[in-house]
Formats: structure tokens, sequence, C-alpha cells
């Protein structure tokens, strides 16, 4: 494998107007993104409960409607589920438990050490930032791809009209206030508070 950034999918490239204005593969598999009008599609069978939940749920969504889906991306979707869902698990774990546990060792002394999740939590942090990129769902990622804007439907433009927040905005940023970062990481996943 060569050293270096990893290649951007060519549908990415394609979505960002191809600014290095180099000639795209010709000769790379064409396979057909899912129209955003469709319904989300079934998950794989292996996917656990959890995974399924996040299917579904904020991520599935995300990345079905950003219009880069395709039938051939259903099994890393799959995965970026399961590993989102282990993360918020172990996240939860961590919470009600703390960072380290009391441990008694050889000599007999009651010392600190650190619990196995937080290292778990750890490499599921790095394996949701790797697979958030491969959909264009992180920051600089998701910078770098250009959407066509849609129409508001009626019901925002109604909401426009009389001066409510339109539905869809963000949960936790007040008009003019800024967000941690961990804040933006929670406000995208609809995990508000």
């Amino acid at each position: 494998m060569p050293a270096g950034r990893p290649r951007k999918p060519t549908a990415l490239r394609a979505r960002e107007g191809n600014r290095g204005r180099r000639p795209l593969p010709p000769d790379e598999p064409q396979v057909p993104v899912l129209a955003l009008d469709d319904p989300m599609p079934d998950p794989p069978s292996t996917l656990s409960e959890a995974g399924r939940v996040h299917w579904f749920g904020e991520i599935g969504t995300s990345v079905h409607g950003m219009g880069v889906l395709t039938d051939v991306d259903l099994t890393a979707l799959g995965i970026l589920c399961e590993i989102y869902a282990e993360w918020v698990k172990l996240g939860n774990m961590i919470r009600s438990g703390g960072l380290t546990m009391e441990h008694i060792n050889i000599k007999g002394e009651t010392v600190l050490k650190t619990r196995p999740e937080v290292a778990r939590h750890e490499w599921a942090t790095q394996a949701l930032g790797v697979y958030l990129g491969k959909f264009g769902l992180s920051p600089a990622d998701r910078a770098r791809v250009s959407v066509v804007k849609k129409k508001p439907t009626q019901a925002q433009a109604a909401a426009a009209q009389a001066g409510a927040a339109p539905t869809g905005t963000s949960k936790l940023a007040a008009p003019g206030k800024r967000l941690h970062p961990r804040e933006k990481v929670l406000d995208f996943f609809g995990h508000a508070g």
C-alpha cells in the first residue's frame, strides 16, 4: 500500500466539484447512489439491536440524507453504527463507574487501576473517527462536500414567517453561542444537554 493520504472516493471528489481538476478515473465501478426520496434500506442481519437503533436514527439518516449512500456501502454503514453503539455504551459505563477502580495487588495493597472500559472507549473513539471520515461525517470531510440546497418545506417556510426556529436546527446552540467540540459532536448526533 502506498504511503500518504488515502485516496478520496470519486463520488466525494465529484460532489466537491473536482477541485484538483485531475481527470476522474474512467474505469472505477459506478454504483448508483440511493435517492433521497427512497426509504432507508434494511440493515444487515448481523447488526445488533443497539446498532439498529443508530441505523434508523441519527447516523443512518445523516448518511442517507447527505446523498452519498449506495447499496455497497451498507455493510460499512452497519460497522459505523456498531462502533457508535459501542462508543455510547462504554461512555455510559465510564460515567456510571468512573475512570478508575480499586485493585488489590500481590502485596495486598489497594491501588487505583484504570478500568478496562477506558481503553476500549479510546479504541472506539479512534475507530469512530475513521468511519465518520469514510462517510464524510467528520467536520473536515463534511466541509469539503458541497450539497445542493433543498427548497424549504411548507412547514419550514411557515415557521420562518412566524418567527419560530426552523426544524432541524441545533438543540444546544443558542444564537451567538459557541459550542465546545464535545458539544458539537453531541449536537451532531442529536444528544442535547
